[in-house]
């Protein structure tokens, strides 16, 4: 459960300390954001002012990246994760499948 969620400025924070690892010796802008989650720049900026959050497009940078939802919003680890997730793993049903386990001994 998020506690205090993020602003606007401090998920720019955390999205410029992802990308400084990817691009090592330049300093990270608001345009390199702005592309990274592929928005246009002066739309980028309008967010940035009305205090909006791209979810959708940070979402499917963080995808793309393999980082965890969770972690980058909440600041959760994801191993803490497994055990309430994995109850919410569902097996599907297939009612064209026929099975059995006779054992031939």
């Amino acid at each position: 459960m998020c506690y205090k969620m993020l602003n606007i400025n401090e998920i720019i924070e955390k999205l410029k300390d992802i990308l400084s690892n990817e691009i090592k010796d330049k300093n990270i802008y608001d345009k390199d954001i702005a592309q990274a989650l592929r928005i246009n720049y002066d739309n980028f900026r309008k967010q940035k002012a009305r205090g909006t959050i791209p979810y959708q497009e940070i979402m499917s940078f963080l995808v793309k990246r393999n980082i965890s939802i969770n972690w980058f919003f909440c600041n959760q680890l994801p191993e803490s994760l497994i055990k309430p997730t994995s109850k919410f793993i569902l097996v599907n049903y297939q009612k064209r499948i026929n099975a059995s386990s006779e054992d031939d001994e």
